[in-house]
């Protein structure tokens, strides 16, 4: 599986409706900027109006494409997300909980942010440890 991407760097930060109504957005900002085109179009020479013509007809066909496959796009991104397999998955109203294994490695994410590594968890314990060793008045070995 590949590696974190752009799609997850930024879905990360979006979420999934949210980007379905930034797409929707775009092609409200993009209706208005036609007609603003229309109401300047007398001061443009023919060949900058069907430059623009284009170019509004591509962002146009982009966006809608964008919103036709955004869901599989997303899905795409969070499936090359992780490079361990998912053992288990949770959605909740407020985050997404994912827990990945790689052999003797258990993985928790959280809103594709990790959490916890089972490889690393000796320096969770440490520092839980060190701390009040090191402000107990009487420290002893055992």
């Amino acid at each position: 599986m590949a590696a974190m991407g752009v799609g997850s760097f930024l879905s990360k930060y979006i979420h999934d409706d949210l980007l379905e109504w930034f797409i929707k957005f775009d092609l409200i900002n993009i209706a208005l900027g036609l007609i603003v085109y229309r109401f300047f179009t007398q001061y443009l020479s023919v060949v900058k109006k069907r430059w623009l013509e284009i170019a509004t007809i591509l962002c146009i066909v982009f966006f809608i494409l964008m919103g036709v496959y955004s869901g599989k796009l997303l899905q795409h991104w969070e499936d090359n997300f992780y490079t361990h397999q998912i053992i288990y998955f949770k959605q909740t109203p407020y985050q997404k909980l994912i827990v990945t294994k790689n052999n003797d490695d258990l993985r928790l994410y959280i809103n594709r942010v990790i959490q916890f590594s089972s490889r690393d968890e000796y320096r969770y314990h440490e520092a839980l440890a060190l701390v009040p060793l090191h402000i107990a008045p009487h420290k002893k070995k055992y």
